[in-house]
């Protein structure tokens, strides 16, 4: 780009806060972790802290790992308050489709496995928790805001001012107001019968619990555990803990480490698919598979309470370089943090979020009607710029913004490729209505490039003793290509847009017909000149003279 000003400044930040998306680039595509590849092993699978996008993938590719590697067992060591539905589905659909046991395991002692934690808990083949533990808590709720006063029963069995007493489901009340919370027992007398919660008031809610309700059932009812209780846990939030658990039938056992766990569970059934296996654990070697630094990193930056921050940050950016055109570093850092937080809500896929933009080109020191260029290459080090983007993320979009043709080495190696040509004052808008699919990109080369330096026809056009010698005489253009017969990175009128385009009819050399079959822009219909070029270009002889 032109900068004449600020070209320097501008050229810096950009490429340090390119160099900073492609680090992110490949958070995103982290590689999966690797777990133990003896046959006599557990895998040890560690949840710690809230669920999300990092953490469903770190389970789910440490799952496929432990299957591929031969592990006889996973245990997953739980200590969650919960997290994004859509990640906590991610892990359970991970360990319904695993080949091997799956063990929930809530530990250490005074851990917890609440909300998402449930879910996960009764999904597994075994369900087991250390002493001083609990679980439950398992009503779905917004991310950034309470409900309306109300809408939920308050903690204990509470009533809201100006409302009749209701006990919630996460406990039961008696005329003492005194209760044991989820065990449906008072402390003294016999047990009493859990009271209804009360119903959520809008109908959202309504959909958000019952499908809640009839998830965790389908779970429990596929794993013969209570099913009674596990609705409770979503409608009312009710808890239990380790012993409660054990005598409800919400779990299989209490176990003290992991490897008195693995003892007792030693000779046990489990049903995977349409067999029946008899878990040999008791002599298994525990092998602990780690999340790698990136995980772990993205696991703190895509913790909901992290990411609605990010997510007001993003917001803030963007509204600040909107009052404040050209700042720059507002825009582009409340779009990380914008886009880092759309990943962590999983409102958008991760093929997305780790999409990179790389912007090259000439400006007024390279390129002018004054003087010559001594090279097509792109000045200073944006090939390398590139090349160590799209290493990072091979979905990358390079906008190249040049007057004339210049080298693209690396165009194979990234994913798209869009011509600028030097635009306006609304250039940015332009470019992001192309990416966004708003807009068509209509435009073809109205030039060949050439692959390297080395195969232009004609480089040099230095006059020699005050002459210039046109040697190439009528070789100019295509015929010139023609000639040296060498492979070019575009030819004239090349370009590629959002348009499915095909010829219907060629009457060489009368006329070309070229119409649209398809089309994702209205109105659009262009004859292509490259499809006219390539079909032509095999079929007519030409001299070589």
């Amino acid at each position: 780009m032109n900068f004449p000003v600020r070209g320097q400044r501008f050229s810096g930040l950009v490429g340090v806060l390119l160099v900073a998306l492609a680090v992110t680039c490949q958070l995103f595509a982290a590689a999966p972790p690797r777990a133990g590849s003896a046959t006599d092993t557990a895998a040890i699978l560690e949840i710690n802290g809230a669920i999300g996008p990092a953490t469903s993938r770190y389970i789910v590719r440490a799952l496929e790992a432990a299957g591929k590697n031969g592990s006889r067992l996973v245990v997953l060591e739980m200590d969650t308050p919960g997290g994004l539905d859509s990640s906590m589905r991610d892990i359970i659909r991970a360990i319904l489709a695993s080949s091997i046991p799956v063990v929930a395991y809530v530990s250490p002692s005074g851990a917890r496995a609440a909300s998402a934690g449930t879910y996960i808990l009764y999904a597994c083949h075994v369900a087991a928790m250390a002493p001083a533990t609990n679980l439950g808590a398992a009503t779905p709720v917004p991310i950034g805001g309470e409900p309306e006063p109300g809408s939920v029963p308050l903690p204990g069995g509470g009533a809201h001012p100006g409302e009749k007493p209701d006990s919630g489901a996460g406990g039961t009340g008696s005329p003492d107001g005194k209760s044991n919370p989820g065990t449906g027992k008072s402390p003294e007398g016999p047990p009493a019968e859990p009271e209804p919660a009360s119903p959520p008031r809008t109908a959202m809610e309504r959909k958000v619990v019952n499908d809640a309700v009839a998830y965790i059932r389908g779970l429990a009812e596929l794993r013969g555990r209570n099913a009674e209780w596990a609705e409770q846990a979503v409608r009312g939030a009710a808890s239990l803990s380790a012993n409660a658990a054990l005598q409800q039938k919400v779990i299989d056992l209490i176990a003290r480490d992991i490897p008195d766990l693995l003892a007792r569970i030693d000779g046990r059934e489990v049903h995977i698919d349409n067999r029946t296996d008899k878990l040999a654990t008791r002599d298994l070697a525990a092998v602990r598979v780690k999340p790698d630094w990136r995980t772990q990193l993205l696991a703190v930056i895509t913790n909901p309470t992290v990411a609605y921050g990010l997510m007001v940050i993003g917001i803030w950016g963007l509204l600040l370089e909107g009052y404040n055109p050209g700042a720059v570093l507002p825009g582009v850092a409340g779009s990380i943090c914008l886009l880092i937080a759309l990943f962590a809500f999983q409102i958008l896929s991760v093929n997305y979020a780790g999409l990179a933009l790389v912007v090259v080109g000439t400006n007024s020191r390279v390129e002018s009607e004054g003087y010559d260029r001594e090279s097509l290459a792109l000045p200073g080090r944006q090939d390398d710029l590139v090349r160590a983007v799209a290493a990072a993320n091979p979905r990358t979009v390079v906008v190249v913004n040049a007057g004339s043709p210049v080298l693209l080495p690396w165009r194979d190696e990234v994913a798209a490729v869009l011509v600028g040509y030097f635009g306006g004052q609304e250039f940015g808008h332009a470019v992001a209505d192309v990416l966004l699919g708003v807009a068509e990109p209509g435009g073809r080369l109205p030039t060949t490039w050439p692959a390297a330096d080395a195969d232009v026809p004609v480089l040099s056009t230095v006059p020699v003793n005050g002459a210039l010698d046109y040697a190439e005489g009528i070789h100019i253009g295509y015929r010139a290509w023609l000639r040296q017969d060498t492979a070019t990175a575009y030819w004239f009128g090349s370009g590629q847009g959002y348009t499915d385009i095909a010829l219907t009819g060629v009457d060489a050399p009368a006329s070309v017909t070229a119409s649209t079959t398809s089309s994702t822009m209205s109105g659009f219909k262009i004859a292509v000149i490259s499809f006219i070029w390539t079909s032509l270009r095999g079929s007519v002889t030409r001299d070589r003279r």
